[in-house]
């Protein structure tokens, strides 16, 4: 059976499906959650192998940063692509320079890791670790497109959504701030003691519900 295809609702800023059974419908946010997750998974595979030829001795350090730099790129590209609602929503002359910071400041830590396997200071299991972690890291990158996409249609409001399993106390005490302007608090992953395993998300809306409205007039900000 063919993979269905999706099309984005700038309104809804939500994916829906174009093909299929479900055509017309909204696809769940569980389900981009485990696209992405899938999509990772492939990239930490990949990275798996370029580190074991590595460490086998089948690559030289250059030749593995290399490797891994363009899965990095790879990683960073997709990822901020799908938060953003897709090729349909890239705006070349904008989205080009975002996506290229990010990278840029990937490769930033890559050269710091591969200094660190230079100077001998890290064992084969921590190498093998790290290059993984390195994947995750795209989820953050997810979340700044999505934030992004918001603020350019309208959205004025989000609130941090607390994720499956135990949560930092950072994650914690922003999800316990409700509904706050948007952009108030840092990207999910970004700038909390969970970092790259954040499981957390952001709903946006374009008015704060009225409860919240009188809240944030009351924190001197606009509702």
């Amino acid at each position: 059976m063919a993979s269905p295809k999706f099309t984005w609702n700038k309104e809804a800023q939500r994916f829906r499906y174009s093909s299929g059974e479900k055509k017309g419908q909204f696809v769940s946010k569980a389900t981009v959650r485990s696209l992405m997750n899938d999509f990772i998974d492939d990239q930490k595979i990949r990275s798996d192998r370029i580190t074991a030829s590595f460490l086998g001795g089948g690559l030289t350090l250059a030749e593995w940063e290399d490797g891994m730099a363009k899965r990095i790129k790879a990683l960073h590209s997709t990822a901020y692509l799908l938060g953003k609602g897709g090729t349909l929503r890239y705006d070349s002359s904008i989205d080009r320079g975002r996506i290229g910071n990010i990278v840029k400041e990937e490769y930033r830590f890559l050269r710091g890791f591969s200094e660190a396997i230079r100077d001998g200071k890290l064992s084969k299991a921590q190498i093998r670790a790290r290059a993984r972690s390195y994947m995750a890291a795209a989820y953050k990158t997810e979340q700044r497109a999505e934030e992004i996409s918001h603020q350019e249609n309208g959205y004025a409001y989000e609130q941090n959504i607390l994720g499956a399993g135990e949560s930092c106390p950072d994650c914690i005490y922003f999800a316990g701030l409700g509904v706050v302007p948007i952009g108030s608090t840092p990207p999910v992953g970004v700038g909390r003691q969970c970092g790259n395993n954040c499981q957390c998300h952001k709903d946006y809306s374009v008015e704060a519900p009225e409860g919240d409205r009188r809240l944030l007039a009351g924190w001197g900000w606009a509702a």
